[in-house]
């Protein structure tokens, strides 16, 4: 293309004076000096994209699927790092003083779940889609925080047993897909009322939408499972636990791209 302009320059000014000529010559070069340097590939570290890939970045890498897969380990690599650094930080050195809510109450991340304890109406969890899980044990008036010491705290059901008001399973991870979806790894149990939580399992599912426990047999128990929003994959759809929530068996799969939102129990 250089070359047929000057060509064509060259045969239309028949007239033109070579200093003229040598300007326009030099400017179509140096232009193509420029095309060809903004053109030429940018150097970059090899694994710079990979060392970026910081909790909060997984969003966007989520959206260039199938382009790209987020890295999944490097997300839970840099949360245990995130807990360890909160696990080892050192109260006597820093601000030592109880807390105190001064709101708004306003504030937080949406309400995913709301459990009610049956033969207590004044006990009542609230589970936030980013936010973890808060506690009232008197209706509402005042309300403390029963999850913050764990990894994910987006939570997408909380399911009390009907037959032990105690123990009460938490299923992490954003139903609500939106523009900044959240990711969990499982199914949390506690057996104190939310002073401690053990891990239950399920961690590749993603997301849980709902946990079930059966009002006749505590120990077994269903696990509605939406799998990663944006990749196919079979961890997905519904899971029974027959022992209490130590081991789980999927017992539903419609296909890699189908996962479970909400499911009900019969009464009888």
């Amino acid at each position: 293309m250089l070359f047929y302009c000057i060509f064509v320059i060259n045969s239309t000014t028949g007239h033109m004076n070579k200093k003229l000529r040598f300007y326009i010559l030099t400017a179509l070069l140096s232009m193509g000096a420029i095309g060809f340097y903004s053109c030429a590939p940018i150097d970059k570290s090899p694994d710079s994209f990979e060392i970026k890939n910081e909790p909060y970045d997984l969003s966007f890498q989520q959206r260039f699927y199938p382009a790209n897969k987020p890295d999944i380990k490097a997300y839970k690599n840099a949360l245990k790092k995130v807990n360890l650094a909160k696990s080892n930080r050192n109260p006597v050195n820093g601000f030592d003083e109880e807390w105190t809510v001064q709101g708004p109450g306003s504030a937080g991340a949406r309400i995913n779940s709301v459990a009610v304890q049956e033969d207590n109406e004044n006990v009542i969890y609230a589970g936030y889609s980013g936010g973890g899980i808060f506690k009232t044990t008197d209706g509402g008036v005042n309300w403390n925080p029963v999850f913050d010491e764990q990894p994910y705290l987006a939570i997408g059901d909380i399911s009390i047993d009907p037959n032990s008001p105690n123990i009460v399973y938490a299923g992490t991870g954003d139903p609500n897909i939106s523009g900044y979806p959240f990711i969990g790894d499982g199914i949390y149990k506690t057996i104190d009322g939310g002073q401690n939580w053990a891990y239950s399992g399920l961690a590749e599912t993603g997301i849980i939408s709902r946990v079930i426990v059966n009002p006749d047999n505590s120990n077994i128990l269903f696990a509605g499972a939406m799998g990663l929003h944006y990749e196919r994959n079979a961890d997905r759809g519904v899971y029974r636990s027959l022992d209490g929530g130590e081991s789980w068996e999927q017992v539903l799969f419609i296909s890699d791209s189908t996962g479970v939102i909400d499911m009900s129990i019969n009464p009888d």
